[in-house]
């Protein structure tokens, strides 16, 4: 009988007898073998009771009607089975397992094995591929299992501008970037929308050190920090006031206040454990206030660097660390002081005003005449307080420097007396009182410089006017405010003196606050002491210069105080018909006080 090529289906003979018998039986085949159906393939011997049309692949070692007859297609028919030998390339679907099976021409394989995808334009698995997505896949989880001692997945780029990153994303909108996003570096970046993103770290690829960078929305973004121990705290680089929110937990916030005093505010509320810490960066004469949300100041920076660092404990925030420099606050004008937060110790210098000189004589020929006493240079009084015994403010009351006497412009009248130099007071806890005023001219013995009121550091007094029994004090190194001088005398011989030289201050590291310089005996006023310019070593300034006498016009002004507390010199006596010298003014006191945390 002759068959086809590869079915081996039966073909009709030219005028063959009986032609619907081979005909039948071709047909019968290809209903076993066209889109070839297997109810089973596990089975070595034939079911009990089959149904005609019934197909299986027989298992090997086959056994019973199905024996020698191993991996055969058998086809039940009319009580009997058919036998139908597989050929390459046969497709079949195996009914009890849902899956395809094909032929290679020595044994039956799943189909799936046979698939080549290569170069497929698009794969969704449990989900559809597009244009951008060409692979896509929906599935509670993917593995990526080894065949070997490891597995990589590997992510390629064209060039080092391109991006080469695991995006994850919620809803389908991004939340966290990880790769190689625009260059070689390693960067991961976050996002609470999708469209603005935070770069939080940056590994270089070339050194393998690590940037924890700041705040993208800062003018000062770029100023970032490089570590090498690859474990350290994040910072942020911040210009001005900031509301902190809980994006900055676990930072160092660097704040720059050269525009301005800063003010930081903490949230509300935190996580236990939560921390930050706030540093000042800049070093400009601006504070940066650290407050909690209710505006209760928790800490002053106010020195390029000073840092706090706090925690949330027991719902509130708790001062874990802080490397404050001391804080020196001057007075110069009465006000109020403000406990700093943080505070341990806080130390208190008062100095009083200076007391003004008095004016010299105006009096006959031949009769004495003496010039005016300097004004007395102010107390200084130091104390030193645990900051825990202040009250959270205290009144600050500054003295004034007491007045000079006014010139005399009436025959044969004293000079005026002074004014007292004003307290200076740090609440009821310290107090420097006002110096003394300078006496005014008469006809009583000469005129003295204004004594040193000092309770420490004592200044030196002025110098009395000069005569030939009086020379020029030398002046010395001191730590007080210097007394003024005396203003210089006209003698019963009708000999004009020049005026005394103003007390010394206190001394520096180098330099003197200097007394002012006498007034010569032509009438010449005194120099002014000169004024303190070192707050940190100086403590008082130096007296004013005692004025000259004159015998045949107005007499010498004595010379001002140097601030703080500088008395003031006299002024010099005159002949009737002349003004004599007016007295020199004291200089205003002063408070300093340094807090240490």
């Amino acid at each position: 009988m002759t068959t086809t090529p590869r079915f081996q289906t039966p073909l009709l003979a030219a005028a063959q007898a009986q032609k619907h018998i081979t005909h039948n039986e071709a047909l019968e085949q290809l209903d076993a073998l066209v889109c070839a159906r297997f109810l089973d393939r596990d089975l070595s011997a034939p079911p009990s009771s089959p149904t005609d049309g019934d197909v299986y692949l027989i298992k090997p070692t086959a056994a019973g009607a199905w024996a020698t007859h191993d991996n055969q297609i058998a086809q039940a028919l009319d009580g009997a089975w058919r036998f139908y030998a597989p050929f390459t390339g046969l497709i079949a679907y195996v009914a009890d397992e849902q899956k395809l099976i094909a032929y290679t021409g020595s044994a039956w394989v799943d189909y799936a094995s046979l698939l080549a995808l290569q170069n497929v334009p698009l794969l969704g698995v449990n989900a559809t591929a597009d244009s951008i997505n060409k692979l896509t896949v929906a599935s509670a989880a993917i593995l990526l299992d080894n065949i070997g001692a490891g597995v990589q997945t590997k992510l390629n780029k064209h060039a080092a501008a391109d991006t080469a990153s695991l995006l994850y994303q919620t809803n389908y909108s991004g939340r966290a970037e990880l790769g190689l996003t625009g260059d070689d570096d390693l960067h991961i970046k976050v996002s609470a929308d999708g469209t603005t993103w935070f770069e939080a770290f940056k590994a270089a690829r070339a050194t393998g050190l690590i940037t924890l960078v700041g705040d993208p929305t800062s003018a000062s973004h770029a100023a970032t920090k490089q570590y090498t121990d690859r474990a350290v705290a994040r910072h942020a680089d911040i210009a001005g006031s900031l509301t902190v929110t809980s994006t900055y937990f676990g930072e160092t916030l660097r704040i720059d206040a050269t525009s301005g005093a800063a003010t930081i505010t903490l949230p509300a509320s935190a996580t236990s454990d939560d921390w930050i810490t706030i540093r000042k960066s800049d070093s400009s004469s601006n504070r940066v206030t650290v407050k909690n949300n209710a505006g209760t100041d928790l800490a002053w920076l106010s020195s390029q660097y000073d840092q706090a660092a706090f925690a949330w404990w027991g719902g509130a925030w708790v001062v874990l660390a802080r490397s404050v420099a001391p804080l020196t606050e001057l007075f110069t004008a009465s006000g109020t002081w403000t406990k700093p937060p943080l505070a341990t110790s806080v130390d208190v210098i008062a100095i009083g005003g200076g007391a003004g000189g008095g004016s010299g004589r105006r009096g006959a020929a031949s009769t004495a005449r003496t010039g005016g006493a300097g004004g007395a240079g102010a107390p200084c009084n130091r104390r030193t307080f645990a900051a825990s015994t202040l009250a959270a403010t205290a009144t600050v009351t500054i003295g004034a420097g007491g007045a000079g006497g006014a010139a005399i412009t009436s025959n044969d009248t004293d000079g005026n007396t002074g004014t007292a130099g004003g307290a200076t007071s740090f609440g009821t806890y310290l107090k420097a009182s006002g110096a003394p005023a300078g006496a005014g001219g008469s006809t009583a013995a000469a005129s003295g410089g204004g004594a040193t009121q000092a309770t420490f550091g004592n200044g030196q007094a002025g110098t009395n006017s000069q005569s030939s029994a009086n020379a020029i004090n030398t002046p010395t190194a001191s730590a007080g405010a210097g007394g003024g001088a005396a203003g210089g005398q006209l003698t019963t011989a009708n000999a004009a003196v020049a005026g005394g030289t103003g007390g010394d201050g206190s001394i520096g590291s180098t330099t003197l606050a200097s007394g002012g310089a006498l007034g010569a005996n032509t009438g010449a006023s005194g120099g002014a002491g000169t004024s303190v310019t070192d707050v940190t070593t100086q403590i008082g300034g130096g007296g004013g210069g005692g004025g000259g006498a004159n015998t045949s016009g107005a007499a010498g002004a004595g010379g001002d105080g140097g601030t703080p507390g500088g008395g003031g010199g006299g002024g010099g006596a005159a002949l009737n018909g002349n003004a004599s010298g007016a007295g020199g003014a004291g200089a205003r006191g002063e408070l300093r006080i340094t807090t240490t945390f």
